[in-house]
């Protein structure tokens, strides 16, 4: 499970302060917080693509980082929410082109690269403890590296490779002759592969979905649509018929799918249904791809954000919200909420159904509060 851990401090101040309803809640839910995706200017003859977040309506989105120097795609989440990691693409038609795996906050501050020695690395999946990131390296080796760069060992040959939330295994997608790839799971010490799709259907980019039930992948050449499988090969569902559906990613709490779509982004439910286009680009020359969602937590009924700007929505039960120091917007799903927003920054709350409390900035944005307080 994906969690942001709250200081112990905190913790005290919010046991001392919560009332019995809050007390017995469950704890460690994850929620949905902003989708980053590649954003792709076919203009540029040698490759430019900035990476972006957006909410999960596309609302509010902005470049984190900008493709003046190369391609930025392929992002994935660190399960606190804070950081990213994505595949840098440079060079030109003449000299070739080169990749490698690079980690940035969630603004765009702080950028490195995965490990000190430049190699052709590409396609990150942070573990679900946040401690290690596998990724391709050359044409079609796996890897596992320490986040923090201190090691690198090989794991099997392989693309796409997604960890399973237990962080005890791998899916990736792997070369079955003439062009095809199939789905495979791997242990992480590198024993057990297990076949989960035959392979003559060119499957690819797998990812796991946060209760570990089920994987997405995407099928098909020329015509792509989405799949989703159990992780013994069982239950294969198509979810999708679009001409080209890519790169499926699982919404932190489970229940929606975010996917590129003739170089627009679009969400749908779990099952496949109520697709609709989130994020579209306004010029014909940009083309998005490659999404992926932000998690943030929910610790005995708090809702923690980032320092980051948030997208930080509750349940049906009564949820206090935590705002981090970026610019905000909390959606009460329902219950008694209670939003304390008093950042120095403008943030956006919706308080919802039920009977709400909000502690905020003078200049906050606030509806369907009905208590606030101003200071």
């Amino acid at each position: 499970m994906r969690r942001i851990a709250l200081a112990s401090c905190l913790l005290a101040a919010l046991a001392a302060t919560s009332s019995a309803a809050l007390a017995h809640r469950q704890s460690d839910r994850t929620l949905n917080g902003r989708l980053a995706f590649s954003v792709i200017d076919l203009e540029e003859i040698d490759g430019s693509a900035t990476l972006a977040v957006s909410d999960p309506d596309g609302a509010r989105r902005k470049v984190v980082l900008n493709g003046d120097t190369g391609v930025n795609t392929h992002p994935d989440w660190s399960p606190d929410g804070t950081r990213i990691a994505f595949t840098f693409i440079t060079g030109n038609r003449y000299s070739g082109y080169t990749s490698d795996v690079y980690v940035a906050n969630a603004d765009g501050s702080g950028l490195r690269p995965l490990l000190p020695v430049h190699e052709e690395r590409s396609s990150p999946s942070w573990s679900p403890d946040g401690s290690e990131i596998a990724y391709v390296q050359g044409l079609d080796d796996i890897y596992i590296a320490g986040a923090d760069g201190s090691y690198a060992r090989r794991l099997t040959t392989g693309l796409d490779p997604s960890w399973s939330p237990d962080g005890d295994r791998i899916v990736y997608a792997e070369d079955t002759g003439s062009g095809n790839t199939g789905l495979r799971e791997i242990v992480v010490d590198g024993s057990g592969i297990v076949h989960l799709t035959g392979g003559a259907e060119n499957d690819r980019a797998p990812r796991w979905s946060p209760n570990g039930h089920r994987i997405l992948f995407q099928r098909g050449q020329g015509r792509v649509s989405i799949y989703s499988v159990g992780p013994d090969g069982s239950w294969m569902r198509r979810l999708t018929r679009g001409r080209y559906d890519t790169g499926a990613v699982w919404s932190p709490d489970g229940r929606s799918i975010a996917f590129a779509r003739n170089g627009s982004i679009w969400v749908m439910r779990a099952d496949g249904r109520w697709a609709r286009k989130v994020v579209a680009m306004k010029s014909a020359s940009n083309y998005a791809e490659a999404p992926a969602w932000q998690p943030v937590s929910e610790i005995g009924g708090t809702v923690v954000g980032t320092r980051f700007d948030d997208y930080l929505r509750g349940g049906p039960g009564d949820e206090v919200f935590i705002g981090g120091a970026g610019r905000d917007r909390m959606m009460g799903g329902g219950g008694n909420d209670r939003f304390r927003a008093r950042d120095g920054r403008i943030d956006t709350i919706d308080g919802g159904p039920g009977r709400d409390r909000a502690s905020v900035d003078p200049n906050d944005h606030v509806r369907w509060v009905e208590h606030v307080v101003r200071r």
